[in-house]
């Protein structure tokens, strides 16, 4: 849409005299080309603007350490930055990583970090059984 300047400018030929239906034709679809493209412009600024605030807020979320004793078996629910899973209990238990699973001897500690500040493991990447031994299992969420 062309206001009422560019309306007026187009229609007196560009002050210097009066304009050719064609030329006036030109003028108009110039004008609409350039107001396409500034409402382009104005739909991408917009765009990124909102990617930023996103990108603010998740990196200044809060995360949440947990530390627990357990002798159960479960999948850890949400994102983890991090994760640590020591077998302090007498017999062998089983983690799962991915749907992978191994066992941790007693005595043994696994780590995962997903590094960086941002990054994060899928939702339910990790899981264990401790029934029988005992985990002591730390992360951050």
């Amino acid at each position: 849409m062309i206001n009422r300047e560019q309306y007026e400018l187009i229609t007196s030929g560009g002050g210097g005299g009066s304009a050719t239906a064609t030329n006036q034709t030109t003028q108009i679809t110039e004008a609409q080309t350039s107001n396409n493209s500034l409402n382009s412009i104005n739909t991408k600024l917009t765009t990124e603007t909102t990617n930023t605030t996103n990108i603010a807020t998740y990196l200044s979320t809060l995360r949440t350490p947990v530390i627990i004793s357990t002798s159960a078996s479960a999948t850890i629910s949400g994102q983890l930055h991090n994760i640590s899973i020591y077998n302090s209990g007498a017999a062998v238990g089983t983690i799962t990583v991915n749907g992978t699973t191994i066992n941790l001897p007693s005595g043994v500690t696994v780590n995962y970090d997903a590094g960086g500040n941002n990054n994060r493991f899928p939702t339910n990447s990790f899981g264990y059984n401790a029934t029988g031994t005992t985990f002591l299992i730390s992360y951050v969420a």
